[in-house]
């Protein structure tokens, strides 16, 4: 838990101080080649990029990394129904993006 705070405020920092300079698509470049030839990853990335930072943070923890609400709570110093709230919402979005695109 305490390495993902760090890396989360690390991160969070980089983005407050980069933001006006660099899109959010820019960070995306690290992907690999084969996340890249994927169609579903690469709509999956596009997906993630309409979020907000707090929801794609917790989305990103909670589905991807497999970390409890809890844990979520510690790591991003936010309250838990603060931490649902932004996970539902992202949820909502995304699907919302992927039907769009054709899944279902």
């Amino acid at each position: 838990t305490w390495l993902y705070s760090i890396a989360y405020n690390i991160m969070y920092d980089w983005y407050r101080t980069n933001h006006n300079s660099e899109s959010l698509d820019s960070i995306n470049n690290f992907q690999t080649e084969q996340t890249r030839t994927s169609n579903l990853t690469t709509d999956i990335y596009s997906a993630l990029s309409i979020l907000s930072n707090p929801e794609r943070t917790c989305v990103t923890l909670f589905y991807m990394e497999d970390v409890s609400i809890n844990d979520i709570c510690k790591i991003t110093g936010m309250p838990s129904g603060t931490v649902k709230s932004h996970i539902s919402r992202g949820r909502a979005k995304l699907s919302k993006f992927l039907k769009q695109n054709g899944y279902e």
